[in-house]
């Protein structure tokens, strides 16, 4: 039977010893972009260590044994672009409302300068957006927000994982 070379993410939990979390953050950080190899006998750069955390071997970094496969399903992105005097500005959440957040915090800086809004800590996130883009086209400024949907396959995904010069060529599914 054929066998097939599959890329798939995989999580790990890193335990790392250092004099605080700062730091022990910059050491995983450092992991970053590595590869790993599980031959029969384990002699990678970063150990996996399946024994107790006090144990007197316990390396300065290490990963856990117990790691998680990513899911593998299509992700849908929301997306909105802003448009304004100074060019576009792109916000991308996993959720409709992370997106709204992302787009009512960009609204938020330049709230002060339309003067008849609501207090901004009175609405939700999707009601100062509303509200500043209506007030926006009310006064004929020339400021609006676009709104789209994208799926992240997992082939896509990989690409994009894989290529820091990511092919002009890929076309987005929802286009």
């Amino acid at each position: 039977m054929p066998l097939y070379s599959i890329d798939i993410p995989v999580f790990a939990t890193a335990y790392v010893k250092a004099a605080d979390e700062e730091e022990a953050l910059k050491q995983a950080i450092a992991l970053g972009n590595s590869g790993l190899e599980l031959p029969e006998v384990w002699e990678g750069e970063v150990p996996i260590f399946g024994k107790r955390f006090d144990h007197p071997d316990m390396p300065d970094v290490s990963l856990s044994p117990a790691m998680t496969i990513g899911e593998m399903a299509p992700k849908t992105l929301y997306i909105a672009s802003i448009h304004h005097k100074h060019g576009t500005t792109c916000y991308v959440g996993r959720t409709e409302q992370q997106r709204a957040e992302k787009v009512a915090a960009w609204c938020k800086q330049w709230w002060d300068e339309l003067p008849d809004l609501p207090a901004f800590d009175m609405l939700d996130a999707q009601e100062a957006v509303e509200a500043y883009f209506a007030e926006m086209e009310a006064i004929g400024g020339s400021e609006y927000v676009d709104y789209c949907e994208d799926t992240l396959t997992p082939d896509l995904f990989v690409e994009l994982a894989q290529d820091d010069d990511v092919d002009d060529e890929v076309t987005p599914t929802g286009a």
